[in-house]
């Protein structure tokens, strides 16, 4: 399980988080997933203005699984 915050400056509808494995992964300024093994790139994209979009990326790599 995955916890994901993005900045609340935005409207939650605007922030789309999502994996290169898995797709999108949802909107909102907090998702909470469950990701396959493996490494998985997240982009959390919001709109920037004047049609521009901001992305920031992050590697998370799943190894293991908690009881």
């Amino acid at each position: 399980m995955i916890d994901l915050r993005g900045h609340e400056g935005v409207a939650p509808h605007e922030i789309v988080w999502h994996s290169d494995v898995a797709g999108e992964l949802g909107r909102g300024h907090m998702l909470r997933v469950d990701l396959e093994e493996g490494r998985h790139q997240i982009t959390a994209t919001i709109p920037g203005g004047a049609s521009d979009r901001v992305q920031t990326t992050g590697i998370i790599i799943v190894s293991g699984r908690g009881q």
